[in-house]
């Protein structure tokens, strides 16, 4: 589904809707994060504690 610390790019997969609460939670290693067109919900503090994370490139789908 996502990669963690191994990663330090991490893209979501055909099939996935949601990204659920505190689901990259710690991932110190990740940089880089793109959303597809399928996710319409990130939960809350879904990149809490991601201290290395710059970027993370949005779908226009998300509604919450």
């Amino acid at each position: 589904m996502f990669s963690g610390e191994a990663n330090d790019i991490a893209t979501t997969e055909d099939g996935i809707i949601w990204i659920d609460t505190y689901a990259f939670e710690g991932c110190t290693s990740l940089q880089s994060f793109v959303v597809n067109h399928l996710i319409a919900t990130i939960g809350k503090y879904a990149f809490n504690d991601c201290d290395g994370l710059k970027s993370v490139t949005m779908s226009y789908n998300l509604t919450k």
